[in-house]
């Protein structure tokens, strides 16, 4: 795994540094994101690099069209809800606090298309 040292500041305004810091091995490469998901992403590393190894093997996994999350704070949600996008993924929280929980989807995306081939 590669890893390149970026300074917090590098991250806010490449927007992209951050998929090869947080996100080594990802496969949607190409992605830009949003300050608020950097600055989650830079204050919890461990908890976003769980989410996204959750999310690529959700994608990765043909047979899979939806799977949950497990519950989560409103703050986690929505940084889940956030870098679902990023893989092309639709969302939906369900349940009642403080069980809610993050629903993902498989959609077809020009961003993330090559897991539907």
């Amino acid at each position: 795994m590669i890893r390149v040292h970026c300074t917090f500041s590098c991250l806010v305004i490449s927007g992209t540094c951050i998929v090869q810091y947080f996100f080594a091995g990802a496969w949607c490469r190409d992605a830009h994101y949003s300050p608020e998901l950097l600055l989650y992403a830079w204050h919890n590393r461990a908890a976003v690099e769980d989410l996204e190894r959750q999310l690529a093997d959700f994608v990765a996994d043909g047979a899979k069209k939806r799977a949950s999350l497990a519950a989560a704070p409103k703050q986690a949600r929505h940084i889940a809800h956030l870098l679902a996008e990023q893989y092309g993924l639709a969302t939906q929280s369900f349940g009642a606090e403080p069980n809610r929980c993050v629903q993902l989807f498989k959609v077809r995306s020009p961003l993330c298309s090559a897991v539907f081939r």
